[in-house]
Formats: structure tokens, C-alpha cells, sequence
């Protein structure tokens, strides 16, 4: 009886844990060919894999022949080309308001970025020397 009481409560603290991660991330890798690395402040990077869950901060590197597609929260898919390090700055999404930002390092990116209808929407993609803001829906 305790023992499977005890089975019950780890599970559903596991589940819960993976209930509130998945609430803070901004989307999760869907695709890669090659070598693609996650970081975040504070923390060596890790190998990227098909179904990592991406968080705010998250600096994401490809390398050379490697590419990467990642589909954030609010729909929105960016393919990653090789040679390419962006950060993931923020992504603020709720009923009335939708803003993100994507700074890029190094490299390539391609945004194809879900419509949000009755939605004032704000997608910025920033480098060292300019910002793009996304009137239509690619970038």
C-alpha cells in the first residue's frame, strides 16, 4: 500500500515539474541536421536534440553544415542555417498582445511568423547594427 502510494506522489511530482516547464518555455526544437548547441546564462551549452524544450535566454548555435527549425509557442517557425548564433531574447504572449525579440549574432535566420488576428503584435529581429520588424508574416 505505501509503496504504491509512494509510486503515485514521485509520478505526479514529475508530472507537475514537466507541466510547469513546458509553461515557461517559448517553443522547442523541431528539426536538425548536424550539430546545433543550446546555452543559457550561467550554464556550459548542451547538444540540442529533436524535441528540446527552448526557455527564455536561450543562445543557440549551429555549425558549420548543421541547421536547425524551431517552432515557438505563438506558431511561429524559425530555420536556423548553418554557421548561426541567435539569442532568444524574450516572447510575450497573451490574448490582446504578442511581442518577441530575436537577436542575432552571426548567420542566417528565417521567420515565418503566425498571423495573430485582434492581436497588436510586436516581432522584432535585432544584430549589432540593425532591427527588423515583422509587418507581414516572413522574414
Amino acid at each position: 500500500m505505501f509503496k504504491s502510494l509512494f509510486i503515485f506522489i514521485v509520478i505526479f511530482i514529475v508530472s507537475i515539474q514537466n507541466i510547469s516547464a513546458q509553461e515557461n518555455s517559448v517553443g522547442e526544437i523541431t528539426w536538425i541536421e548536424g550539430t546545433v548547441k543550446i546555452e543559457y546564462p550561467a550554464k556550459s551549452p548542451e547538444d540540442a536534440k529533436i524535441g528540446s524544450v527552448i526557455f527564455f535566454n536561450a543562445t543557440l548555435s549551429t555549425s558549420e553544415n548543421s541547421k536547425a527549425v524551431v517552432r515557438l509557442t505563438d506558431g511561429t517557425i524559425l530555420s536556423i542555417a548553418p554557421k548561426t548564433k541567435i539569442l532568444i531574447e524574450s516572447l510575450i504572449k497573451s490574448s490582446d498582445k504578442r511581442e518577441a525579440s530575436v537577436l542575432t549574432f552571426v548567420g542566417k535566420v528565417r521567420a515565418v511568423v503566425k498571423k495573430q488576428v485582434n492581436v497588436k503584435s510586436k516581432f522584432e529581429f535585432k544584430s549589432k547594427t540593425a532591427i527588423a520588424g515583422v509587418r507581414g508574416t516572413h522574414l
